[in-house]
């Protein structure tokens, strides 16, 4: 197709990624492979709508193209990173997010994925040292209080509990995270899967929402 093609169908597959349109955002984006030499970016959407249909496969199949193409896109490594744990590879996860280790504390997003792949893998130790560094880098660093040690030791015992699949008793701990601070991303995010699993899908909703508000970004690229 001509490239003036390729841009209405870039845009229109821009129009259904935000219309929720997960298959002819996917489609739109693969009639403009092949005719740029920016490729990554239509890649990503692939990813990004196959995610969004929980089509993980192929989701995991488009973002390794996309990263290939851009080794160093915090965006594409992200997507790749969730898409690994969505489909239980905290390992491989853990491997492409090295990519940005040292740009960590620049994108939170980093640290939060680093968090559940190391909690997925058993390694709280880890899972609590970047859990500790996505509240600082979300923060900006802000010094450490007794609010703070309080908080991190419940969400350390709410990502414990999880892991133990003792669901309702997180549930409590990462509410009890809320009381303490209402805008932490990290209990937000977790109540929410909690409650999509369970089909409580108002109180889901709810939690997405202050995620939302939270950080707009972030939010695109986990759900």
């Amino acid at each position: 197709i001509s490239p003036p093609e390729a841009r209405l169908h870039f845009r229109l597959a821009q129009v259904c990624l935000k219309t929720g349109d997960w298959d002819q955002a996917a489609d739109n984006f693969q009639k403009t492979i092949g005719t740029t030499a920016e490729q990554g970016p239509s890649f990503f959407g692939i990813g990004l709508a196959r995610f969004s249909q929980k089509r993980y496969a192929e989701a995991n199949d488009a973002l390794t193209r996309a990263v290939e193409l851009d080794p160093k896109n915090p965006d594409y490594i992200c997507l790749l990173a969730a898409t690994l744990l969505a489909q239980n590879d905290p390992e491989k996860a853990i491997d492409i997010l090295d990519r940005l280790a040292d740009q960590a504390d620049r994108y939170p997003r980093v640290h939060y994925l680093y968090a559940q792949a190391y909690q997925m893998t058993g390694d709280q130790e880890k899972a609590q040292e970047h859990t500790r560094g996505f509240q600082l880098a979300r923060a900006g660093s802000t010094p450490r209080d007794a609010g703070t040690d309080q908080l991190e030791s419940v969400l350390s015992e709410a990502q414990s509990l999880l892991a133990r699949n003792q669901i309702d008793q997180a549930r409590r701990k990462f509410m009890d995270a809320l009381e303490i601070d209402k805008s932490n991303w990290l209990a937000h995010s977790s109540l929410t899967r909690i409650y999509i699993s369970s089909g409580f899908f108002n109180y889901a909703f709810q939690h997405l929402t202050e995620m939302q508000k939270l950080n707009s970004k972030a939010f695109e690229f986990q759900y």
